[in-house]
Order: C-alpha cells, then sequence, then structure tokens
C-alpha cells in the first residue's frame, strides 16, 4: 500500500487545495473532493477522532492514520477508468475503532489496520481490479469485505487476517472471475463466511481456537476448466469446530482439516468432476459428503470423496453419498468406541471402500439405486478389533466385487447382490 502520513493531510484537486492538521484534543476532520487526480491525508493522534474523506472521479488517494480511543474513519471514492482508480489506506490503533471504505470503480485497493479493543472494519468495492485487506488484532474485531470484480481482469482479491483471543467475524463475498480469498483467525469463539461467484474462485480458512465456524459457498462456471473451478481450504484446531462447504461448478475441490473435539464437517458439490476430502482428529467427528456430478472429458470421476477420521475418538459418524460416474469413495476411521459409516453411490463404475478399528463399528455400503444402476461395482467392508461389529453390502446391476472382512467377536454381515458377475468373499475371526 501507499506510506502513511500521520500529520498533514493535503489535497489536490480541480479548483480544490486543502491542509488539514489534527494532533490533539477532540479531534475532527472532513475533507471533500471533486476533480481529477485526487489525493487526501489525514493524521490524528488523542481522543475522539472522526475523519471523513469524500473524493470522487479520476485517480483518487486516501491515506488516513488515526491513534488513541474513539476513532472513527469513512472514506468514499469514486474513480474513472482512464486512470489507474482508487487507492485507501486506514490505519487505526485504540478503542473504539471502526473503519468504513467504499470503493466505486476501476483497479480499486484498500487497507485497513485496526488494533485492540473493538474493531470493526466494512470495505466495498466494485468494479475493477478490486484488491482488499483487512487486519485486525483483538478484541471484538469484525470485518466484512463486498468486492465485485470486472470480467475483463483477473479479479478480486481479499485477505482478513484477525488474531488473538475475541469473538471474530469475517464476512466476505465477492463477484467476478478468478476470485481469491484469505481468510486467517486466531483465538476464540472465531466466524468466517466467505460467498464467491462465477469462475476459479480460490477460498482459504484457517481457524485456531474453540467455538470455530467456517461457511463457504462457490459458484463457478461449468466448463472444463483446469485448474478446478472453485477450491476450498478449511484447517480447524480447536474445539466445537464446524465447516460447511457447498460447491456448484466444473472441477470443484474441498480440502477440511480438523483437530479438536466435537468436530463437524459437510461438503455438498454439484456439476462436474467433485473432490472432497474431510481429516477429523477429536472425540466427536462428524463428516457428511453429498456429490452428484458427470466425469469431464479427460475422464476424470465424476465423484472422488475421502473421510479420514482418527484420535481416541468416543463416536465417530462418516457418511457420503455419489450420484453420477465414475465414483470413488473411502472411509477410514479408527477411534475407541462406536463408529459409524456409510457409503451410498448411485451411478455407474462405483467403487466403495469402509476400514474401522474400534468397538461396536458399523459400516455399510450401498451401490446403484434409485432405479437400478451399479455397473462395475466394488465393495469392501474392512472392520476390526474387539467386538460389536456390523457388515452389510448391498449392489444392485452387473459386475459385482464385495468383500468383508471382520475381526473380533460380536460378528454380523449382511451381502445382497443382483444381477450378473456376483462374487462375495467374507473373513469372520
Amino acid at each position: 500500500m501507499k506510506k502513511q502520513f500521520l500529520a498533514v493531510a493535503s489535497v489536490i484537486s480541480v479548483g480544490v487545495f486543502v491542509t488539514s492538521m489534527a494532533f490533539a484534543g477532540t479531534n475532527t476532520s472532513t475533507t471533500t473532493q471533486s476533480g481529477f487526480a485526487n489525493s487526501s491525508a489525514i493524521g490524528q493522534t488523542g481522543d475522539f477522532n472522526d475523519a471523513t474523506v469524500d473524493q470522487s472521479d479520476n485517480g483518487n488517494n486516501s491515506e488516513i492514520d488515526q491513534f488513541g480511543t474513539s476513532n472513527v474513519a469513512d472514506v468514499t471514492q469514486s474513480g474513472d477508468s482512464i486512470v489507474p482508480g482508487n487507492d485507501s489506506s486506514v490505519v487505526q490503533d485504540g478503542i473504539d475503532n471502526s473503519a468504513t471504505v467504499n470503493q466505486d470503480g476501476f483497479n480499486n485497493d484498500s487497507d485497513i489496520l485496526q488494533m485492540d479493543s473493538g474493531n470493526i472494519a466494512e470495505v466495498t468495492q466494485s468494479d475493477g481490479y478490486n484488491t482488499s485487506e483487512v487486519n485486525q488484532t483483538s478484541d471484538d474485531n469484525e470485518a466484512y469485505v463486498t468486492q465485485q470484480g470486472d470480467t475483463i481482469s483477473p479479479g478480486n482479491n481479499s485477505v482478513v487476517n484477525q488474531s488473538g483471543f475475541g469473538g471474530h467475524f469475517a464476512d466476505v463475498y465477492q463477484n467476478g472471475p478468478n476470485n481469491d480469498s484469505n481468510v486467517d483467525q486466531e483465538g476464540e469463539l472465531n466466524d468466517a463466511m466467505v460467498v464467491q461467484e462465477d469462475s476459479e474462485n480460490v477460498s482459504d480458512i484457517d481457524q485456531a481456537g474453540t467455538g470455530n465456524l467456517a461457511d463457504v459457498d462457490q459458484r463457478g462456471e461449468i466448463f472444463d476448466s483446469l485448474p478446478p473451478s472453485n477450491q476450498s481450504f478449511i484447517v480447524q484446531d480447536g474445539d466445537s469446530n464446524g465447516a460447511f462447504v457447498e460447491q456448484n461448478g466444473a472441477e470443484n475441490f474441498s480440502d477440511i482439516n480438523q483437530n479438536g473435539s466435537e468436530n463437524i464437517a459437510f461438503v455438498s458439490q454439484t456439476d462436474l468432476a467433485n473432490f472432497a476430502d474431510i481429516d477429523q482428529d477429536g472425540e466427536f467427528n462428524d463428516a457428511d459428503i453429498f456429490q452428484s456430478g458427470d466425469f469431464d472429458e479427460l475422464s476424470i470421476p465424476s465423484n472422488r470423496a475421502y473421510v479420514d477420521q482418527t484420535g481416541g475418538a468416543d463416536f465417530n459418524i462418516a457418511d457420503i453419498k455419489q450420484v453420477g460416474q465414475l465414483n470413488e469413495a473411502r472411509i477410514d476411521e479408527n477411534g475407541q468406541d462406536g463408529n459409524t459409516a456409510d457409503i451410498d453411490q448411485w451411478g455407474q463404475s462405483n467403487t466403495a471402500f469402509i476400514d474401522q478399528n474400534a468397538d461396536d463399528n458399523d459400516g455399510f455400503v450401498i451401490q446403484g439405486n434409485d432405479l437400478a444402476d451399479c455397473n462395475s461395482c466394488d465393495g469392501t467392508v474392512v472392520q476390526n478389533d474387539d467386538g460389536g461389529h456390523s457388515g452389510a453390502i448391498h449392489q444392485e446391476g452387473d459386475g459385482h466385487f464385495a468383500e468383508t472382512i471382520q475381526n473380533g467377536g460380536d460378528n454380523f454381515s449382511f451381502v445382497s447382490q443382483t444381477g450378473s458377475n456376483n462374487v462375495s468373499m467374507i473373513t469372520q475371526n
């Protein structure tokens, strides 16, 4: 971003020249500009700070520095595509901070840094090569970023950094091609929501602490795209984590990694060539994946889903449902007691695998239906350890293969196969 002015605020515009200085006392500053190559800088130090800059067409630039007590900064910019466009930086330091930046056209850039206490930052950007970065370091941080890009540009980019111990909340909405969002949160009670639209969206959320919640909704264009149209990465470390990802587009990719207790993860993917991977390590893990799609012209499998649940978990639940062709699913559960895994595949050329290692396991593989489909089906349920196992594989039509291996006491297995090349192998000890 641009260099930051702590004291002198200078304004250059058509027919207007303003210089303002504010150091101590009850500070208030207002700058209004209209005209060509506008520039404004306001520096405030001491008690009831307030700064408002209103800039209009062409190459606007605004920098506000505030230190101490009740800070408020409001920057409104409106640019012209003929010149590089809008640029704004707001730095705030201490107690009731709030910054609002509203930018409209072209090649926009906004940078807000806020320090301790009740920080709120709102950035709204419209057409152009928008970039926004909001850094907040505790306490009661909130950040809202809304971006809308231009289809002929590389697209929007947003980074929200929140840190410390406090009730963090970040909301990022992007609309345009080639969007990119990064939300990094540290501390307690974190909350992050990202909505991205159109093609080749990327979202990366990293949360550490207790009571985390991440919600990602991505919608990419439906065409054969390399790399994937939608990409989502969520890493959560703490207690009571929740991750929810919904993707709609071509070649969707979702990766969720949760470490803590009572983890919940849900992924829903539709259209072409979906990939989902959920890794959970905690006391009570719950993973749910729904995929519906077709394979693309590169013959990439329509749906691929992987769930890995480990740790001293008392109770693991994993559910995968796939609708499409060339489906592939795998569930690995390793805990102490009470694992439940269910794979339900509708379509052709399905492959499913369930591996459980604990007491009181339940594993199900259902391939085919509604109203048939299964094609070259596969099965496999593997259950180990001390006992209380249950099996069950149900397959519909064509080249079936099912294998159930159970070790320990109290084993039960059920395999039902209908239609052509059936093979079933069961080993119980």
